[in-house]
């Protein structure tokens, strides 16, 4: 399946695309993730057919009526496979939802280290060092590359919203398109969210950090168990490439960092993987 797949509804931007290569990685694991998705639901099918195909040829000759019994029992319950598939729903929204929203936190989190990277003064305004600190780095660089990390760490626990202003005050650049594309965005972070640390159970914390979400076609309630369907993981994963990509574009060309087509960022992967 090659990257300019739709995955039936699921966006992915143009093969011929230019991008970073830390973008190029969060949408090679995201394809993995659709792709994992559809390759069980197809094994279902197959599984599905297979059955049918094979009641259907031994059917008429089979004079043992247990084995008969069998064989129409499957004949008429030939989505058999599919239902089972389907009974996991949750347990593939979840996975779909933490994977893909793992990789957009690690890209936000790469592209700006890529950015401090070529200028050093977005993260030395308000850094400090003790005085032993300092001795400890064999070189200006090595000093420079902790001081990164550190920032980058502290971003990441601050979250969602300490990340956007970070990208518009110190690197100058609006992360959202529309103020829709941003809350749409925090509703899938915090699903993610309450997938790891509450088993999908809704909580005040939840509803407090995604505010009114009504409008937005969402029905939460408090502990209920909650899972996105087909639709709305469709609907916000583009949301999430989306972002990404209008943001690689804009702080790849203000920061000078290198961009090349998705299909040589293929081909060197490929390369790598032989």
């Amino acid at each position: 399946m090659k990257l300019t797949d739709k995955f039936d509804n699921f966006y992915l931007p143009n093969f011929q695309s230019t991008c970073t290569e830390p973008f190029w990685l969060f949408l090679k694991e995201y394809r993995e993730t659709i792709e994992l998705f559809y390759f069980g639901l197809e094994l279902a099918h197959a599984t599905d057919r297979t059955a049918k195909i094979t009641s259907e040829a031994l059917l008429p000759g089979e004079t043992d009526e247990t084995r008969r019994a069998e064989l129409t029992e499957t004949l008429e319950n030939s989505d058999r496979a599919v239902k089972r598939y389907s009974s996991f729903a949750r347990l593939n929204s979840k996975n779909m939802n933490t994977n893909i929203v793992d990789g957009f936190l690690w890209y936000l989190s790469k592209i700006i280290q890529e950015s401090m990277q070529r200028r050093h003064e977005l993260v030395k305004s308000g850094e400090t060092l003790r005085v032993e600190e300092v001795f400890d780095f064999a070189s200006r660089k090595e000093m420079i590359d902790y001081l990164i990390d550190r920032k980058i760490n502290a971003l990441s626990y601050g979250g969602m919203k300490q990340v956007e202003k970070y990208i518009s005050d110190a690197l100058g650049i609006e992360m959202f398109e529309s103020d829709e594309d941003r809350r749409l965005l925090k509703i899938f972070v915090e699903m993610r969210n309450i997938h790891a640390h509450n088993r999908g159970h809704l909580n005040k914390i939840f509803l407090e950090r995604v505010g009114p979400f009504e409008d937005l076609g969402f029905n939460f309630k408090e502990g209920k168990r909650t899972h996105f369907g087909y639709d709305n993981l469709v609907r916000l994963s583009a949301v999430c490439i989306r972002t990404a990509h209008s943001l690689d574009d804009k702080v790849a060309k203000k920061f000078r960092i290198q961009r090349k087509r998705c299909s040589t960022w293929q081909k060197a992967d490929d390369a790598k993987q032989a």
